[in-house]
């Protein structure tokens, strides 16, 4: 293009579109990953550690979506009964949380959570029983037993 307005102007999107990426990476790092201190656990990890029975990954999702679908070995405790923070969690076995974000420093989340799970199809478990109410004292004794 020969008119430096022409080149200018087709500038400014691509400096806005390179800015808001910027943005958004810096909030997907701030969120995901610098908040995030041991690395969340791939599905193929996840799968052979639920084989192997060394890990307890806990589902918390609202008891309705646990019942509909969810990952063979999950333990629904909804995010309301979790103790808050993750550190009265016991310390072994591991702990994989489907969790949207950061899971803190006793448990790991499952890399892309139950929708990528889902999506790759893989394994899923369907519960008929009714949901109960428990606390945070409930679900943690339940979580150890």
């Amino acid at each position: 293009m020969a008119d430096e307005r022409a080149l200018n102007l087709m500038a400014i999107p691509r400096g806005l579109a390179e800015a808001n990426h910027a943005a958004a990476q810096r909030t997907v790092d701030h969120w995901y990953h610098a908040r995030d201190p041991l690395a969340p656990m791939t599905r193929d990890e996840l799968t052979e550690r639920l084989r192997r029975r060394s890990v307890r990954l806990i589902d918390v999702r609202p008891e309705i979506e646990y019942r509909a679908a969810h990952i063979p070995g999950a333990l629904s405790i909804p995010v309301v009964a979790l103790p808050e923070p993750l550190d009265a969690l016991p310390k072994r076995p591991e702990v994989v949380a489907l969790l949207p974000g950061p899971a803190g420093d006793r448990a790991r989340r499952l890399d892309g959570g139950f929708m990528e799970w889902r999506r790759a199809g893989l394994p899923l478990a369907r519960s008929d029983a009714p949901a109960r109410l428990e606390t945070q004292d409930q679900a943690i004794r339940r979580f150890t037993a």
